[in-house]
Parts: C-alpha cells; structure tokens; sequence
C-alpha cells in the first residue's frame, strides 16, 4: 500500500495468503491478538486513502 500511494495510485487491489489478515481487514473477523491490532488499524488506515481498495484471499498453492 505504501508504494502505491508513492506512485499516487488512486484505486488498489491487493490479494493476501491470510484468510485471518484479509478477514480483519475487510471486517469480517473480529480484532483479538493485541500485537496485530495496531498493524491491522494501520493497513486499514491506509486503505481508506484510496477511492477503492480491495483485498482478496488468495490461498497458497
């Protein structure tokens, strides 16, 4: 997300391996490990700079 916010992208798809991580940050788990939670509010604040940003899970192969 930083680097495409340095090139001025306005809108973001990004894809995760973490079925959690994407959960949490599409809100659609709760936050409960206090270690991740401030790097979970960063990602989403950082999100929400971009018209659109999408995060989809994309399972290891």
């Amino acid at each position: 997300m930083k680097l495409a916010k340095e090139l001025e992208a306005k809108i973001l798809t990004a894809n995760s391996d973490s079925k959690l991580v994407t959960g949490q940050v599409n809100g659609e788990y709760q936050f409960r490990d206090p270690q991740l939670i401030k790097y979970l509010e960063k990602a989403i604040r950082m999100a929400t700079t971009f018209e659109k940003f999408t995060l989809h899970h994309m399972p290891q192969e």
